[in-house]
């Protein structure tokens, strides 16, 4: 029997899609958190089955209270009125929104903010080495690329080892981006827009979403396709 969760009448509660994938969890649930609480400030409740100290970062950077996050855990409850905002991208559509824009930039003024520095190199690689990832977004030869791109000065960055700020912070003045298809790539909202981002692909299987998302964000775009490995896309 489900539990009815009331807040009052003075609480705007809103539902937010649940994801494990920072990406999405960023592009969906961050993004969305960010319109309600300039709509309906400190009266809203973000209510997600369960968080991680990780997932509830971007609340903080908004100014977010992190009262204000409510994990239900795995309880089922009735509500008298709960919004449930649109997603700004999804893989069904593949098409991220310019909507995006707005709440991005808000956290990378957020991170700005903060007084600790951070390197933030030129020309970035990003390795998903050790991410727990999926196996697609690990490359075989990953040490004998790095070792070619190192020749030209391009530095190595693992984000799944830095909290959101260093993220934002390393990525802020990134003139180029090379990576593997992946989550890790949402990074790039973050830098200048005239940023050039090289998505590496295998045929495993990819999706368009980054063309369009480094169209949003005024980035060129290339994509190099590479060949799949024995390992499985599933793992």
């Amino acid at each position: 029997i489900p539990r009815h969760a009331d807040f009052g009448d003075d609480v705007v509660p809103v539902m937010l899609f649940l994801s494990y994938n920072h990406a999405h969890w960023l592009e969906n649930s961050a993004a969305a958190a960010w319109y309600a609480w300039k709509t309906f400030g400190p009266a809203t409740r973000f209510i997600v089955p369960r968080t991680t100290p990780v997932m509830r970062e971007p609340f903080s950077l908004l100014g977010i209270p992190d009262a204000n996050v409510i994990a239900l855990g795995d309880a089922v409850c009735s509500f008298d009125r709960l919004i449930y905002p649109s997603l700004l991208s999804t893989h069904v559509c593949g098409q991220p929104s310019t909507a995006l824009l707005e709440p991005f930039a808000a956290l990378a003024r957020a991170a700005d903010e903060r007084r600790r520095e951070f390197e933030s190199p030129s020309v970035i690689f990003i390795s998903r080495r050790d991410a727990n990832s999926a196996v697609a977004r690990e490359l075989d030869n990953e040490d004998e690329l790095v070792g070619a791109l190192q020749l030209f000065g391009v530095t190595v960055v693992r984000p799944h080892e830095h909290s959101l700020i260093e993220q934002i912070k390393i990525f802020r003045r990134a003139k180029v981006v090379i990576a593997p298809s992946g989550a890790a790539l949402i990074n790039t909202a973050f830098s200048p827009a005239d940023c050039a981002v090289v998505e590496i692909c295998s045929s495993h299987g990819y999706h368009i979403e980054w063309q369009y998302f480094m169209h949003v964000f005024g980035h060129t775009y290339v994509r190099v396709m590479s060949e799949p490995s024995s390992i499985s896309w599933a793992g």
